[in-house]
């Protein structure tokens, strides 16, 4: 997306700056950036529920301290 907005605001700049390379790089950041955030607070919250018998993701926490912060992070990386 930011590809075509640097095309078409700043033509002559993409012409002479913009390579295919930066284009992958603009397609696999996002996504590495997303898994690299999202996994270890998933991971770290996630147990199995032996009452209901499933597992729970962002539920389970190791301390009270530790829930304000995964929540925290929860919701400024969304």
């Amino acid at each position: 997306m930011q590809e075509r907005y640097f095309k078409v605001v700043h033509p002559i700049k993409y012409r002479q700056k913009f390579r295919p390379w930066m284009n992958w790089i603009g397609v696999a950041y996002p996504w590495i950036n997303g898994v690299a955030a999202g996994v270890p607070t998933i991971v770290a919250t996630t147990g199995f529920d032996p009452d209901k018998e499933i597992c729970r993701a962002l539920v389970y926490f190791v301390s009270p301290a530790a829930r304000k912060v995964g929540i925290n992070y929860y919701v400024a990386s969304s």
